[in-house]
């Protein structure tokens, strides 16, 4: 069901015309286990991004804002 749901999502963005508007998406990444997919995709998307943080517990059993992330977090800074 979600190869057929991200399939269907691809047909539809690849059919689609450019846009040169903004477009404004949320992501609650919470425990930060999708943070990583979702950077990498505005990243080969060459897309820019605005990442409003709160310190949540992680998967990993620290917080977001930990020294753990602290290196992920300053790479989305450059």
């Amino acid at each position: 069901m979600k190869a057929l749901l991200l399939a269907l999502v691809a047909t539809t963005v690849a059919a689609q015309p450019a846009c040169d508007k903004p477009v404004y998406l949320t992501f609650d990444t919470g425990h930060m286990g999708v943070a990583p997919l979702i950077a990498e995709t505005l990243k080969r998307h060459n897309a820019r991004a605005t990442f409003f943080i709160a310190s949540e517990p992680t998967l990993t059993g620290g917080t977001t804002l930990d020294e753990t992330w602290a290196p992920w977090w300053r790479e989305r800074v450059a």
